[in-house]
């Protein structure tokens, strides 16, 4: 908006020390100087004065300027487009004292004619009183009009009255005859429902007492009823008791008779040696010469002592020196090739195990795993139920480890197995011609768990076609079986090692400490890279991983007996209450082994400070290397971000496991 302009004067001049002046002023200018008062917080008083300055009128009626310029306002609003410019256009006439009764003459009807003072401070006082008498004059005779016209105005409305109030009286008495007449109709309708109403209220009192009578009758039921449940509940509460006193009875039973049974024992104990005392017999039965075999305590004696890590060759001497000990002599000793042909029947014996157990154990898993030692291959094969129970299937050296491979392997090992549990007297009634128990035992294997390794993956793949090969010869009807049951039969779940993980986690933390590290250093070297006799501590490794290396070298149990002080360390944490040192050997293939000895590093920072500074020393050049890597905020900061990793990722992912 820009009215003000349109007039020829500036806005902000307004309300200045030097007012503008102009001959006339429109509706929109009068709405933009009282809205530019009123942001400059002034009083609508000063608002109207300063605009009749600028009109140049003095003797100004405040209140029905201000009346008028509220009213222009709210005109202003309703009004849109064309309309709303006419009227911000149009001139606005600024109300004086002389001009108020104009005011009320307007507002009862009357037409008159606004004027407006002039502008110009010329005029002489001659002009101006000849102007007010005749305004004076031309008051009166309005005056006079309106009293007139308020008059005639008052017999008017008492005429309207009388002939409003006839036609009002009559319409009323048919409205009233009318109303009647509806009444009447409505009080028969009514009269009528009353009637049925009172009927219907006859029958349900009647049905009340009868119901009144059956509720009595059912609470008098209910209160016998709830007297013999108490009654009840006290024959319960005593039959507990005696029940409870029944079973501390059988309880107390129970243990005499396992005392009775212990006793029972250790007197057929002390009478079996008594009677071996009695006969006095130094030598010991172990070899049927008859039948030229060993008796079955000493094979179970010999495979007992395999199983606790005797060596075969020690077998005999063992079996001879513990017999000596009881005063014994046996009459012959397992050689050594005798106790291979033992073990050799221990696991023929625990291969028809697997096979009797596993063949009827269902939806079993398949734990597979890898390793290399001194160059060999080796691989396990694992198998659990669903009560966790494991079962070893073997553990076979292999050419590679190749998918194929493993899963060569594996037909073996149930190779093996069907042919030990073949030549057993009692085959399984269920098995018909042409199937074996290792049939049966892949059959029975739904989920497979591996690593990560793309063998392993492979593997996987190979297993589920080779078991879908023999599905046919195992399930029966496979045949007639619909497509969808084939490959529900078929389904494998493949499940993999989440630890592994942890490996590639610590390859890239390391990778990324050492990228950080030669950035933020910018080839400056800090901590034991500054002394060139401690280079052969260095590695390409970030100085982190040195730091973790070097401490686990120098504090951990075992590590480095020359130049490591491990019991030092160990008494000087005791002596500061520390009851244990966290720090452990330093080897990288276990997994969050980086992670947890840089927790370890990170929280006893202070202390191997101290402990080399003031208390032990730097007596080596691993000490020395320790201490100057451990004052270096970068690398203690980088052992706090891998302990951090350790305490909200891989730990608890370790614990899962």
């Amino acid at each position: 908006m820009a009215f003000c302009k349109d007039l020829g004067f500036e806005l902000q001049l307004v309300f200045s020390d030097s007012k503008p002046s102009a001959t006339h002023l429109t509706v929109g200018s009068v709405l933009e100087i009282f809205s530019f008062g009123k942001s400059k917080k002034m009083e609508y008083k000063s608002i109207v004065e300063c605009i009749g300055q600028i009109v140049a009128i003095r003797d100004v009626n405040i209140q029905a300027c201000i009346s008028k310029i509220h009213r222009a306002a709210s005109s202003d609003k309703k009004k849109r487009g064309k309309l709303k410019e006419e009227f911000r256009n149009e001139t606005f006439i600024v109300p004086t004292e002389s001009t108020s009764a104009s005011t009320i003459a307007s507002t009862s009807g009357c037409t008159l004619v606004s004027l407006q003072m002039p502008s110009t401070a010329t005029l002489t006082t001659e002009t101006k009183e000849k102007k007010v008498n005749i305004l004076q004059t031309q008051l009166k005779e309005r005056r006079l009009k309106v009293q007139e016209l308020v008059q005639s105005n008052k017999l008017l409305k008492r005429k309207l009255g009388r002939r409003e109030s006839k036609k009002c009286r009559e319409s009323f008495q048919r409205k009233v005859e009318k109303e009647t007449a509806v009444a009447l109709k409505s009080v028969k309708t009514v009269q009528k429902e009353l009637k049925v109403k009172t009927a219907l209220l006859t029958k349900a009192q009647t049905r009340s007492k009868n119901n009144y009578s059956s509720l009595i009758n059912a609470n008098r039921k209910l209160k016998s009823l709830e007297h013999r449940v108490k009654s009840l509940e006290n024959d319960k509460e005593k039959l507990d008791a005696i029940l409870r006193k029944t079973e501390e009875e059988k309880k107390t039973i129970c243990d005499r008779n396992k005392i009775v049974l212990k006793e029972n024992k250790d007197l057929h104990i002390s009478n079996d040696y008594m009677q071996g005392l009695l006969l006095d017999e130094c030598d010991l039965h172990v070899y049927d010469h008859q039948s030229n075999t060993f008796t079955p305590e000493l094979v179970e004696c010999a495979m007992n002592l395999t199983n606790l890590k005797v060596a075969t060759h020690n077998v005999g001497p063992v079996i001879r020196e513990v017999s000596s000990l009881c005063g014994k002599i046996p009459n012959r000793l397992p050689s050594r090739t005798t106790v291979d042909n033992m073990v050799d029947r221990k696991v023929s014996l625990s291969q028809k195990q697997l096979g009797t157990v596993l063949s009827a154990k269902e939806e079993t898993t398949l734990y597979t795993d890898e390793t290399r030692k001194h160059g060999h291959t080796y691989q396990s094969y694992l198998i659990t139920d669903k009560d966790k129970n494991s079962y070893l299937l073997g553990l076979r050296e292999m050419e590679n480890k190749s998918g194929q491979c493993t899963l060569d392997t594996m037909k073996e090992i149930l190779k093996d197995i069907s042919d030990y549990c073949s030549h057993s007297e009692d085959k399984e009634a269920d098995c018909e011609p042409g199937q074996t128990v290792g049939y049966h035992i892949l059959k029975n294997v739904c989920n497979t768990m591996s690593d990560r390794a793309s063998t392993e993956k492979h593997f996987n793949v190979l297993l589920q076609e080779y078991r879908n090969k023999i599905l046919p010869d195992v399930v029966y009807n496979y045949t007639n079986l619909t497509t969808q049951e084939k490959e529900l039969c078929g389904q494998m779940n493949n499940f993999f090692c989440g630890l592994h993980l942890l490996v590639g986690i610590a390859d890239v933390s390391e990778a990324s400490l050492k990228k950080f590290e030669t950035a933020y250093l910018d080839g400056k070297l800090i901590g034991s890279a500054q002394k060139p006799e401690l280079q052969r501590y260095h590695k390409s490794e970030s100085g982190t991983l040195r730091l973790l290396r070097t401490c686990s070298k120098a504090f951990a149990m075992g590590e480095d007996e020359k130049n490591g002080v491990f019991l030092p360390w160990k008494t000087y944490l005791g002596s500061k209450g520390e009851k244990k040192n966290h720090i452990l050997r330093f080897k990288h293939n276990r997994f969050n082994m980086v992670f947890l000895i840089g927790q370890a590093v990170y929280y006893h920072s202070q202390d191997i400070q101290e402990f080399l500074g003031n208390v032990h020393g730097t007596s080596n050049d691993l000490l020395k290397a320790v201490l100057l890597d451990a004052k270096e905020t970068l690398f203690l900061a980088g052992a706090k971000v891998l302990g951090l990793v350790s305490k909200f990722i891989t730990a608890p992912t370790v614990a899962l496991d």
